[in-house]
């Protein structure tokens, strides 16, 4: 929705960008205009990312020796005309505020993912006396640059490793900065490894007025898929 944050959770190396890209893929197809604020990826990475996510495996046939350079050039022609907008330098707080706003005032984005959260650095000279208060003072400068902008925006968020040695599901606890997060963000994401299989869980929730999280009812079970390069539903 307009003017409102979702947030996807998950742990490093567990394909939140590979999610991020077909949805950023799905988007741009249906005429959507979509950036990407990524402080990890260059334009570069991004786009051959998301050649391999689009071409059906290529990357995985091309590995296998089966995959050739023209089929590349042929998913990649496929999409290099896509309303898709990226930024890919290190940002501070204030940095990918004016990121976000250049992509909507120059290009006109709708639809803004930013990947991630937590590899926001603070603007120099700013100072916190902990990090819930860092990432609380970063999520409400992005939640009020997306009213501002009037934009959708998915912002990708990471989870300690606490759950995973512990054995159990992720909890708003393991994310940095959950307080602010889950009083501030619309909807709630989280992906990560299905416990009972070799698959994922991408389990959604919602806050409600009272800022309480409320599990919804639909609960996905996905698997990665190399030689798509993605994931689909199980």
């Amino acid at each position: 929705p307009k003017g409102k944050v979702s947030v996807v959770a998950a742990y490093r190396n567990t394909g939140k960008s590979t999610l991020a890209k077909q949805e950023i893929l799905n988007l741009a197809r249906s005429g959507v205009k979509v950036g990407l604020i990524t402080m990890e990826d260059t334009c570069r990475d991004v786009f051959t990312n998301t050649v391999t996510v689009d071409g059906a495996g290529w990357m995985w046939k091309y590995q296998q020796g089966s995959g050739d350079m023209n089929a590349f050039r042929h998913y990649a022609d496929a999409i290099k005309d896509l309303p898709i907008y990226v930024i890919d330098a290190p940002q501070t707080i204030s940095e990918w505020e004016a990121s976000a706003t250049l992509l909507v005032a120059r290009y006109g984005v709708e639809m803004l993912f930013t990947d991630h959260l937590h590899e926001i650095m603070p603007d120099r000279g700013a100072r916190y006396s902990n990090i819930d208060d860092k990432y609380t003072a970063f999520i409400e400068v992005i939640v009020a640059t997306t009213k501002r902008l009037n934009i959708g925006h998915c912002l990708y968020a990471q989870f300690s490793r606490d759950c995973e040695k512990e054995g159990r599901s992720p909890r708003m606890s393991d994310l940095k900065g959950s307080s602010s997060i889950e009083q501030k963000a619309r909807r709630i994401y989280t992906l990560y490894k299905d416990p009972e299989s070799d698959g994922f869980i991408y389990e959604g929730s919602k806050i409600s007025n009272s800022a309480a999280k409320t599990r919804e009812d639909r609960v996905a079970k996905l698997r990665f898929c190399p030689h798509h390069d993605g994931f689909e539903v199980v």
